[in-house]
This record gives structure tokens, C-alpha cells and sequence, in this order.
């Protein structure tokens, strides 16, 4: 049996050998605005006042641990053939923590907005490999406008 609140939670109660579970569940527009609330109390935990090191990469592992998790939870599948993405985003990501030049930290910046970009709009479907040079920035662009 499942109830449905007026604020956007979901009731749905089950009886397994006699036992019954309740388990909350968000609708998918509450489960996004609460998953932006707590990656935006994360990222503010984790630069304000704070150095760049070892935050960038943490906050990209919580980020894409987040994309997954939900596209998990409403059956949203990863292309397979996209997921090499996620190498070189972690690679750019750590090595914010280890280059002390300022511009080399913002390179890496610039490559892992670039990359987390690419692999939120080839998340599910598409082939990065397929772009052109004038491709990367047209996707990008078209990923902020739309």
C-alpha cells in the first residue's frame, strides 16, 4: 500500500512475515531540490574558508556519486561507452590537490568543469567519442542554454 503526502513524500508500507516497514521515499522533483540542498551545504563546508586541496576532489566524487545515485533511482541506466569520462575528471580533480602553481590548479579547475560538464550531458545516452573540435564548446554551451 502506498499513501500519498501533499508535500512531496511518499508512504509505502510493507509486511514481510508479519513485520511492517515504512519507507520514505522523496517524488523525483523534491528528491533533486533536497540533493542540491545538500550538495550545496557540502560545497559550502568544504570551500568556504577554505583551501582548494583536498575539497575539489571530494566535492567530485559527492557530485558524481550524486548522478548515479539518482539516475539509479529513477532507472536511468550510465552509457557504458561514456563512463571513461570519470578517469580523467578524477585525475584533473586530484591533481588540484597536489599542483601548488596557481595556473596549473586553474587548468585542472577548467578541465574538471569541462569533463563533469561532458559527462552529465552523456550521461545516459550519446557518444563523447563522435565530437568534433567545435563540438566540446557547442555541447557545453548547449548544456547551460537548455
Amino acid at each position: 500500500m502506498a499513501l500519498s503526502m501533499p508535500n512531496g513524500l511518499r508512504v509505502s508500507t510493507t509486511s514481510k512475515n508479519g513485520i511492517v516497514a515504512r519507507i520514505w521515499r522523496f517524488h523525483p522533483p523534491f528528491r533533486t531540490l533536497w540533493l542540491a540542498l545538500v550538495l550545496g551545504w557540502c560545497s559550502d563546508l568544504l570551500f568556504y574558508r577554505q583551501r582548494l586541496s583536498l575539497s575539489v576532489p571530494v566535492f567530485v566524487l559527492l557530485a558524481v556519486g550524486a548522478l548515479f545515485g539518482t539516475g539509479r533511482l529513477d532507472g536511468v541506466r550510465p552509457a557504458r561507452r561514456n563512463l571513461w569520462l570519470l578517469v580523467p575528471l578524477l585525475f584533473f580533480a586530484a591533481m588540484v590537490a597536489v599542483r601548488a602553481n596557481v595556473f596549473l590548479t586553474w587548468l585542472n579547475l577548467v578541465a574538471v568543469v569541462a569533463l563533469s560538464g561532458l559527462l552529465v550531458y552523456f550521461y545516459a545516452a550519446g557518444r563523447v567519442e563522435r565530437l568534433g573540435l567545435a563540438g566540446y564548446p557547442a555541447v557545453l554551451t548547449a548544456g547551460k542554454i537548455g
